[in-house]
């Protein structure tokens, strides 16, 4: 994908300004600390203006921590921000200064599963199985999972 996404990139208008964009890719092999390295790989040696993650349960929290340490933006998607938040120790309502993080919520992953169940008539039990990481024991919560 980046390969047909990063000539698009290459030069980026922003009104009458042009960017030059170039896009440098890092593999965190799943792996926090190899993801840590990552980000100062791109930071450092490449440069990076920026980073952007679409990580899991354990890199998510790496990439967003060593940018906000190293002061570098980042912006990270598809994890559901109580996790994103959790996993760094603040509350809701806590802003970060380097990072920045789009994505659902608990509440939305609940809400669309209730519609798709809703229409099988509401009768019976309804099984679910979350993995057994942050965010399975997030969707678990008392406070912000699933209601029992």
């Amino acid at each position: 994908m980046l390969r047909r996404l990063a000539p698009r990139l290459a030069h980026v208008r922003n009104g009458a300004r042009r960017r030059d964009v170039t896009v440098v890719v890092r593999d965190s092999r799943s792996d926090p600390d190899a993801a840590r390295r990552a980000v100062r790989e791109l930071a450092g040696a490449d440069g990076a203006h920026i980073v952007l993650t679409m990580a899991g349960t354990r890199v998510l929290p790496a990439v967003t921590a060593a940018c906000e340490e190293i002061r570098v933006p980042c912006v990270s998607t598809t994890f559901p921000w109580q996790a994103y938040v959790h996993t760094r120790d603040a509350g809701p309502g806590h802003r970060f200064r380097w990072t920045y993080h789009f994505a659902w919520g608990l509440d939305d992953i609940a809400a669309v599963f209730a519609d798709l169940w809703e229409p099988a008539g509401g009768r019976g039990a309804v099984g679910c199985l979350w993995n057994d990481d942050l965010q399975g024991d997030l969707l678990r919560h008392d406070r912000y999972g699933f209601a029992p």
